[in-house]
């Protein structure tokens, strides 16, 4: 999503923003952002009805994007504790069985 946005057009703030917006840019990593975006390609010649098309579609990929990123997160802390109650299960059954434990 990072990239899709610092390859667009449009002009340097507008970025900013809408970086800022779907949460891309945070605290941490402002200044290497801000380093990104004064890098990329800006289309001076660029109307104002353009910008406002780009920017919210940008800003509707970056919505589905965060909404990805919630979901993957969310399954990643299903595995982990599965993954947590298993070894815990192990540890209390396994001696019984096995050498290992």
């Amino acid at each position: 999503m990072e990239e899709r946005v610092l390859k667009s057009t449009l002009p340097v703030e507008v970025k900013e923003k809408i970086l800022k917006d779907i949460k891309i840019i945070t605290g941490l990593n402002t200044k290497e952002m801000t380093k990104k975006i004064a890098n990329s390609p800006v289309d001076l010649t660029i109307g104002e009805v353009a910008i406002k098309d780009q920017t919210k579609d940008l800003k509707q990929k970056g919505e589905v994007y965060q909404k990805l990123l919630g979901e993957v997160k969310e399954r990643q802390e299903k595995i982990d504790n599965f993954k947590q109650k298993n070894i815990k299960r192990c540890e209390e059954n396994c001696p019984k069985y096995c050498a290992i434990h």
